[in-house]
């Protein structure tokens, strides 16, 4: 039996929902003002850093990484980026699967009511002719010129 669309979307949140956030909670806890914040962390570990490194610029990469690495701001933000990236992920592979599944259901429909409207009219034909050959008068057997 075919599922319903509601079993259907109820199937892809519960799928969606087993990727959680950071500690766990259904809701991200990242905003847009914890972005700002370490992205002004960025910038300021790099110019304390800067001197220290020589100008190098992989070095300062490194360095800039590994200090942010360590707070748990970083963590937060990465960690709720990847659990977008993994509710998208699925997201898109229910949504690849309900089409493909949908496009089969459409074209069986399609050749379902192809096949029964050629068989009704071609038994409609059947007995016109019969009829004709009987020399019995159809409604619509000969019209009047």
């Amino acid at each position: 039996m075919a599922e319903d669309s509601r079993s259907i979307f109820e199937k892809v949140c519960n799928s969606i929902k087993k990727h959680k956030f950071p500690p766990g909670l259904q809701t991200p806890n990242t905003h847009s003002k914890d972005i700002e914040s370490l992205i002004d962390r960025v910038i300021s570990q790099a110019h304390s850093e800067y001197p220290r490194v020589e100008g190098d610029r992989d070095a300062l990469k490194e360095k800039v990484k590994q200090e942010l690495k360590k707070e748990n701001l970083y963590i937060r933000v990465t960690s709720t980026i990847q659990a977008y990236e993994n509710r998208e992920k699925v997201y898109f592979d229910e949504h690849t699967q309900l089409k493909r599944i949908e496009n089969g259901q459409g074209l069986r429909n399609l050749k379902w009511r192809a096949a029964t409207t050629f068989t009704i009219a071609s038994i409609i034909f059947f007995f016109y002719w019969l009829a004709d050959c009987l020399e019995i008068t159809m409604p619509l057997s000969r019209v009047a010129l």
